[in-house]
C-alpha cells in the first residue's frame, strides 16, 4: 500500500470487536503499522480525551460502536451517546485537523 497508508499510522478504534479484528488482519497482511485502542484508551463518550488521543493521527478507522441491540433498547441514552453524540465529537476532530475517517453505521 502507497500514499496514505504508508504515510501515516491509522488510529483502528474498537479493539476487541468483530470488524476492528477484520481491519487488524487486513493492514497485518500489508504491513502497516496502526494503534489499535479500545474503549480504555478511548472511550467515544468522552469528547474532551477525543482529539488528545487522536493526536496527529492523519487517518481514523472507526470500528467502536454500541452494538447490543436489545441492550439499546433499555439503555437508549448510552447508545446515542456512543453512536451519535460520540461519534459527532470523533467527526468534528477530525475535520478540523484534515484527517480522513472511516466510519461504519
Amino acid at each position: 500500500m502507497s500514499g496514505l497508508w504508508t504515510d501515516a499510522r491509522p488510529v483502528l478504534l474498537g479493539a476487541g470487536g468483530m470488524l476492528h479484528r477484520a481491519w487488524r488482519q487486513l493492514l497485518d497482511g500489508r504491513g502497516v503499522k496502526y494503534d489499535g485502542l479500545g474503549r480504555q484508551e478511548l472511550d467515544l463518550r468522552d469528547a474532551a480525551n477525543i482529539g488528545r488521543v487522536i493526536g496527529e493521527c492523519r487517518v481514523v478507522i472507526n470500528c467502536a460502536a454500541y452494538t447490543d441491540v436489545d441492550g439499546a433498547e433499555k439503555a437508549e441514552g448510552l447508545a446515542n451517546e456512543v453512536n451519535g453524540t460520540g461519534v459527532g465529537s470523533l467527526a468534528r476532530v477530525c475535520r478540523e485537523r484534515g484527517a480522513v475517517l472511516v466510519h461504519y453505521s
